[in-house]
């Protein structure tokens, strides 16, 4: 079978419970065969405020940000701003695979999603 994949991280904005918000990085897969198609979510993980900044209020890219933050440059093509945050222990790549994982369940597992 062929499979299609699409792969993004990003950050958004959320409100909490407790009236504050806060920004969170997340990653999204999209799985399709020609007859169906499903997304993965990684989990979120908080936004340093210098980080939600640059991006926010001035406009530069998050890669851009990322490698301000990093020993590395070109960090997107390595452990990303996943790995910088969490100085390795989550990088771009382990966010991706869980991701997939995530998105390729029910094909995995085709008669709980009909």
């Amino acid at each position: 079978r062929s499979f299609f994949v699409g792969m993004e991280g990003g950050f958004f904005k959320q409100d909490m419970p407790n009236g504050q918000s806060g920004y969170f990085l997340q990653g999204w897969v999209y799985v399709a065969t020609s007859q169906a198609g499903y997304f993965g979510a990684s989990g979120a993980m908080p936004v340093p405020h210098g980080v939600v900044e640059k991006v926010v209020h001035e406009g530069i890219e998050l890669g851009d940000v990322i490698d301000q933050f990093s020993p590395e440059q070109n960090t997107r093509d390595k452990g990303g701003a996943f790995g910088v945050f969490t100085l390795g222990v989550m990088t771009r790549k382990c966010c991706f695979e869980a991701t997939l994982v995530h998105a390729l369940a029910p094909f995995y597992n085709p008669l709980l999603y009909k």
